[in-house]
């Protein structure tokens, strides 16, 4: 007997929704279903022995290290609301985390209720006041035009001046196609200070902090000295990516 191929067995199951009352959509919004209730299977971190650790295990690249203490609260929380509801364990199945962002943000790629979504919105919120690097109090802060960062003032610091160094060795080329004395108001906030006192060394008729100037000989010789103190400052390598990423454009010669 001749075995029937696919195609017959859509057939047959189609006459035999039909003979039963039911409708071709009714049979096909089944199958749909199961399919469905297949692909939103709960991965191995829902139902790990320890869930928590399998998904920070899991994200630990991208859940900044300040956040990670209520990263596990809010996991804690997620897990003990979806216990006897399967809708919110299919929901906690794609959960995952959005990592080029200045807040701890979870992202579920399906529906979730308004107790999974008011748990992650809270998280997220609570997150926009806690340093991304050591956890104390932080707020947000700008570090260039294209990047922000949720930061305390002791962690801010070497981002911020990482960025400003960037800032002026993106202008070497320029300023020193100008071969005019370089003056204060060229430099980037951070580094005024250094330049005001380098400028004292070779002081040429000003005597106020506004009139500051450099010839572009030492100003070249100044600029590198930051550029090789740029190799020496940390700074979490994912706000070096997250600007690159944002930038697309230039070589800023950090390392």
């Amino acid at each position: 007997m001749m075995q029937a191929g696919p195609s017959h067995v859509a057939h047959s199951d189609c006459q035999y929704a039909q003979s039963v009352g039911g409708s071709v959509e009714m049979l096909q919004l089944a199958q749909g279903t199961a399919l469905d209730e297949r692909l939103h299977k709960p991965p191995s971190w829902v139902d790990a022995a320890d869930p928590i650790q399998a998904f920070m295990g899991r994200y630990s690249a991208v859940i900044a290290p300040g956040w990670r203490p209520l990263a596990e609260r809010t996991l804690r929380t997620l897990v003990l609301a979806s216990a006897n509801c399967p809708e919110r364990r299919r929901a906690l199945s794609q959960l995952c985390v959005f990592g080029m962002s200045a807040s701890l943000s979870f992202v579920v790629c399906t529906h979730a209720d308004q107790t999974v979504e008011g748990i992650l919105r809270k998280a997220r919120v609570k997150s926009q006041g806690i340093c991304e690097e050591c956890g104390r109090l932080a707020r947000l802060r700008q570090l260039g035009e294209e990047e922000t960062a949720t930061l305390c003032p002791r962690c801010a610091a070497p981002a911020l001046l990482h960025h400003d160094i960037w800032v002026l060795l993106q202008s070497l080329r320029f300023l020193s196609a100008v071969n005019a004395p370089v003056v204060l108001s060229q430099i980037p906030p951070l580094l005024r200070p250094s330049f005001v006192e380098a400028a004292l060394l070779q002081a040429d008729g000003w005597d106020d902090t506004e009139s500051a100037r450099m010839t572009p000989t030492h100003f070249l010789v100044w600029a590198e000295g930051w550029r090789q103190m740029a190799e020496h400052i940390s700074v979490p390598i994912r706000y070096l990516q997250r600007s690159a990423d944002k930038r697309k454009s230039g070589n800023s010669g950090l390392i």
